[in-house]
């Protein structure tokens, strides 16, 4: 009988690790996809954006981002603005 208890505590224990291990590898996957498909972004953004009217569209939305506090809010708001998820840094 405890042979059997403790098989059967082993294979639970055995299970529990194989669905942590897949659970963990799914969202370290999703997570690694995530952070290539925002540095595409990026890159898309870098090479095909026009500086000096990015530059006009920001001005003309001053009043969106320059009352939010702190260069972290403003960067935020300015990275959302070109379709980034979040901001690069």
């Amino acid at each position: 009988m405890k042979n059997d208890i403790r098989q059967m505590i082993k294979t639970v224990i055995e299970e529990d690790a194989v669905n942590f291990k897949d659970h963990t590898s799914k969202v370290l996957y999703e997570k690694v996809g995530q952070k290539l498909e925002e540095q595409y972004k990026i890159e898309q953004l870098v090479q095909n954006t026009d500086w000096a009217d990015a530059a006009e569209q920001i001005w003309a939305h001053r009043y969106e981002w320059m009352p939010l506090r702190g260069w972290y809010a403003q960067a935020h708001w300015k990275a959302k603005y070109f379709g980034l998820e979040r901001p690069w840094y």
